[in-house]
Parts: structure tokens; sequence; C-alpha cells
């Protein structure tokens, strides 16, 4: 569906889950000790882990979306390209598996993405728009949001709200 995606990835009963998604790179849900972290909270509440990570996403959405679109601004020619970045932060879980697809639909109009990221023999790529997508610092930006959330949905358990908001 997008060349960007998240991947959720965690050791649980001593098997490691992962998203598998045909297309594109993947961001993965991680920072030191989230594995151990993780695998004790879904022994306190499964569900509250799978909402906790789906927080996560969305935050990491709101903050990841807006950049793309203001990368995109100087490569308007009849808006297709940008009008392919998914905007609707749709969490999709399968088992325990948790997903969202965030960047261009590479099936309504995203394919061109692909070459303004990474070039054609006569066009430069465009680091920036990569950047804000698979840059350092979008990294180390998504980690501490990712990081956040997560802390914040296990502190609203340990607190008694089920991990609700």
């Amino acid at each position: 569906m997008a060349n960007f995606t998240h991947e959720h990835e965690y050791t649980f009963g001593g098997k490691t889950r992962t998203a598998s998604q045909k297309s594109g790179k993947m961001f993965s849900l991680g920072f030191s000790g989230m594995n151990n972290l993780l695998t004790a909270f879904m022994d306190l509440s499964g569900s509250a882990t799978i909402r906790a990570i789906g927080d996560a996403l969305r935050e990491t959405h709101k903050l990841v979306t807006p950049n793309i679109h203001a990368e995109m601004k100087k490569h308007y020619k009849t808006g297709t390209v940008e009008a392919s970045i998914v905007d609707t932060a749709k969490v999709d879980v399968q088992g325990n598996i948790v997903s969202m697809p965030i960047g261009f639909d590479l099936d309504d109009g995203g394919i061109p993405s692909i070459w303004l990221m990474y070039g054609t023999p006569k066009q430069a790529p465009d680091e920036a728009l990569r950047n804000v997508i698979f840059g350092r610092q979008t990294a180390y930006a998504v980690a501490r949001t990712q990081r956040k959330a997560i802390k914040e949905a296990m502190e609203r358990y340990i607190n008694g709200n089920g991990g609700n908001k």
C-alpha cells in the first residue's frame, strides 16, 4: 500500500513477532529495553499493549505527515503525488501485529515519490524529502514520541485506567 509503513516487533513467549509488508521500508517501533518492557506489559494486559502501540503509531503519524506535506510543496505540478500522502492515521491490528501506513500510497499516485526521493538519471534526489521520512533526526524524534506514548499508556494502566485515555 505505501512505501513507508510502521512495523512493530517484540519478543513474546520466546517468539519474535513482526509485521511484513510487500513494499517499502519499515519504520520500527523501538527504543532500548522496549522488548523487555512490552513483554512484561503484555503479561499484564494484551489489549492495553495493543492500544498503547496504536497510540504510539498515531502520534508518529501526526509527527511525520505534516513534514512530508511541507516538503512536497516545492514539487507541486498536478497535486497527484501530494494527494497520495496517507493522511488518515488508521491502525491495523492482526493478532499481535500492529501497523499503520505512513508516507505515500503507491497505488494512489504515489509512485513518483520514489523518483523524487531517490532521483533518476536526469534528476538529483530530493534529500530533504527523503530525510523527513527516513532521516536520522526523524528517527530520533519518532523514538522519543513513541517512548512517550508507550510510557503514558503504561502509567494510565498502572493507575487503574486500563490503558484508556
